[in-house]
């Protein structure tokens, strides 16, 4: 059985990504880093959902009703 080259390594990208966050983050004290993840939360591409779940206490869930928000 022949095996193909990967074109996207998602552990790699993933790994990649979580240097670069600790290298920004390393002497920075742990307050700020928590500002840091915060604001990052809300502007990336979940940051809508997140602040709605937030600001409902936890229960919202994507328009779909459940037992402990009806």
């Amino acid at each position: 059985m022949a095996t193909s080259k990967k074109k996207f390594d998602c552990i790699e990208f993933k790994r990649k990504a979580q240097i670069k966050i600790y290298n920004r983050l390393k002497n920075i004290p742990p307050a700020e880093q928590a500002d840091f993840y915060r604001q990052s939360s809300l502007s990336g591409p979940l940051g809508a959902w997140w602040g709605a779940v937030t600001e409902s206490g936890g229960k919202h869930h994507g328009g779909k009703r459940t037992k402990s928000s009806r």
